[in-house]
């Protein structure tokens, strides 16, 4: 029988990870390493498997990486933008820093199924916002989520133009549609800014989804 959704966040959620954890930079920040990540969900799911999948190139030169993990029939997509050790985007990354952060990113995707998602609380907190766990990473709360700016942008192009994206794009597969076709068709500027709204929209999406559905 192949595991649920649920069956694998109950399994991989429960791993206790502290003793796997390294850290870099100035900043001592904590993370777990790919290789020790993919170890642990091979002992639990040896049929897992993942996709890299193209990397997106914005205006200003910098990267964003994308990697997709399937275990049975169950498959989440996470993103990441290419960034240094103070966890800002790198402009015009090198092809090792490309590298670096696709691993990155699927360590992340596997937060998704639970393996090690409290290594990633609070990362979306608000600059100079100060609540933490016991451990001192910040963690966000419920308010500090909700009205994202670009929620209420414009939509600048398509059938949709002229209303906002939290109005249009409520669910995933409704935004991961409009994306796909923007990364194949976006060629103005308007349609390429469009898909950056999209993207930007997806992860807000994610971090505050309910069965699929913005909260």
């Amino acid at each position: 029988m192949k595991p649920t959704y649920k069956e694998i966040w109950n399994t991989l959620s429960e791993v206790n990870v502290s003793n796997l954890l390294e850290t870099k930079g100035t900043q001592n920040l904590s993370y777990l390493s790919w290789a020790s990540a993919w170890g642990v969900l091979m002992n639990h799911y040896p049929e897992a498997t993942y996709t890299m999948h193209e990397e997106l190139i914005h205006p200003d030169g910098s990267v964003t990486v994308e990697c997709s993990v399937v275990i049975g029939e169950c498959g989440r997509t996470m993103w990441l933008p290419v960034m240094n050790h103070y966890n800002k985007a790198l402009v015009n990354p090198t092809s090792k820093d490309i590298s670096d952060s696709r691993m990155r990113c699927l360590v992340k995707c596997l937060a998704m199924f639970g393996l090690g998602h409290k290594v990633y609380t609070g990362e979306d907190l608000p600059s100079g916002s100060s609540p933490s766990t016991k451990t001192g990473t910040p963690l966000a709360t419920p308010s500090q989520k909700e009205g994202s700016p670009v929620s209420s942008k414009t939509i600048p192009c398509g059938k949709p133009k002229g209303k906002t994206y939290g109005d249009v794009f409520t669910s995933l597969e409704l935004t991961n549609k409009a994306i796909d076709y923007y990364k194949s068709h976006g060629k103005t500027n308007t349609q390429k800014e469009h898909l950056n709204n999209l993207l930007e929209h997806k992860r807000i999406n994610l971090s505050t989804k309910s069965n699929g559905v913005l909260a």
